[in-house]
């Protein structure tokens, strides 16, 4: 049983990292592809 807790919380760590890396590689394509494209997630800045 501890085996298959250590092997499932490594796959669990391996899908969080997968996703990390997607929502990183998203964000390079989106802003390299549309520099000029307002970025949704910035906090406006008070003028």
């Amino acid at each position: 049983m501890r085996f298959l807790d250590a092997a499932s919380i490594d796959i669990s760590v391996d899908i969080l990292e997968c996703w990390r890396v997607a929502v990183i590689l998203r964000f390079v394509l989106y802003n390299s592809l549309f520099p000029t494209f307002p970025r949704r997630f910035d906090v406006p800045t008070p003028q």
